[in-house]
């Protein structure tokens, strides 16, 4: 998560802006294609989800489920891209390098999408990153985490375990209510992503790959911090003060789970 970490165990991030629905997005994906191939993004795809709406007015209250479309912008070498949905904007990447880097590469696809759609507001701006704490022989995760996120032990095997901590503020130089949420997860399994996050054409960098194929024991640290609330867009300078502010908190948050042994490991 530090800028200065030579060793980072980041394997996946991804930063999000939600807006109102563009109910007529099919008919700027083409241009928006155009602009994203030239500035390297060349592997196109399309791909229809199904989102569950339930109308609790309804005297059956059936659930139902609303079929959309999304569109997929990635790198040539897969290592980072952007998904377009009628009401968010997603970048994700699985080679991070640092926190300028990252922001600059989504505000620049932001801008892209604003300069075709003319989007008026947004109302939902986040981060989230994935760090795999991966023991080495001799080694355990909990050399790499604080005392305070091992929870319950017993003198029988822990298999698996799950830590969650949920922090709010309203500090926020754009949206100023955020809402942070840290899990740390310990499993004896291969290395892979929470439910509801996925990678897509990404591929792992590829001091990651070999562990995303065997069972291991390690952990994954999962830090997710946004914030809601709707606001007047009125150039992508907004976009990049909130979007450091969520990046402090975020790092802090993984400073405080984890130990001197790892930030000498990362480092």
């Amino acid at each position: 998560m530090s800028e200065k970490m030579q060793n980072a165990p980041i394997y996946y991030a991804l930063a999000q802006v939600g807006f109102n629905t563009v109910a007529a997005m099919a008919k700027y994906a083409d241009e928006i294609q155009d602009v994203f191939r030239k500035e390297g993004y060349t592997l196109y795809d399309i791909e229809w989800r199904n989102e569950l709406q339930v109308n609790f007015e309804a005297e059956d209250g059936d659930p139902q489920f609303n079929k959309f479309k999304i569109w997929h912008f990635t790198k040539d070498d897969r290592s980072s891209g952007f998904i377009l949905a009628p009401s968010n904007l997603t970048f994700h990447t699985t080679h991070y390098t640092d926190k300028n880097r990252f922001i600059k590469d989504f505000c620049e696809g932001f801008e892209t999408v604003n300069n075709t759609i003319g989007l008026k507001h947004v109302g939902r701006i986040g981060m989230r990153y994935l760090d795999a704490v991966l023991p080495q022989e001799g080694e355990t995760t909990e050399d790499y985490l604080i005392s305070e996120t091992s929870g319950i032990n017993l003198d029988i095997e822990k298999v698996q375990s799950q830590n969650e901590y949920v922090f709010k503020s309203n500090l926020g130089p754009f949206i100023e209510e955020s809402t942070l949420i840290a899990k740390i997860y310990r499993a004896n399994t291969f290395l892979g992503f929470p439910p509801g996050i996925s990678p897509g054409q990404l591929i792992l960098k590829n001091k990651f790959q070999e562990y995303n194929k065997t069972n291991f024991k390690h952990a994954v640290i999962d830090i997710d911090h946004f914030s809601e609330g709707q606001k007047e867009i009125n150039g992508t300078y907004q976009l990049e003060e909130q979007l450091n502010y969520l990046h402090n908190d975020l790092k802090n948050a993984f400073e405080a789970i984890i130990s001197q042994h790892a930030r000498d490991t990362w480092t």
